[in-house]
């Protein structure tokens, strides 16, 4: 059973830490991407990979980043190219038990 963590949304950490499931379709996105999805976060970066690994097999590329503070391991989706396409993502990752996603426009400076 998919689990949901916190659904806040992220601000980029100078110096933190990212990394790509899902291979190349995320980083394809990631140059045009303007949204994203909050899916969970987790205290073990373990437990997180895992998750975003499940979200990947959903064809919904994931990345596991951590928080300001270095305490949280944050499974985000995409980057997306528009709200609509974060929004069709945000519903197959729904149908697949990930309730509680929270879609946010990604700044300029996070790119």
């Amino acid at each position: 059973m998919p689990a949901t963590g916190s659904a806040q949304t992220p601000a980029p950490a100078s110096g933190s830490t990212a990394s790509a499931v899902g291979g190349s379709q995320a980083q394809a996105a990631a140059a045009a991407g303007a949204f994203q999805i909050a899916v969970a976060a987790f205290k073990t970066e373990a437990r997180a990979r895992d998750v975003a690994t499940a979200v990947a097999a959903v064809q919904v590329p994931a990345t596991v980043r951590l928080d300001p503070t270095g305490s949280w391991y944050r499974v985000m989706a995409g980057p997306f190219a528009t709200r609509e396409t974060a929004q069709a993502a945000q519903t197959a990752l729904e149908r697949a038990g990930y309730d509680g996603t929270r879609i946010s426009q990604i700044s300029s400076d996070a790119r």
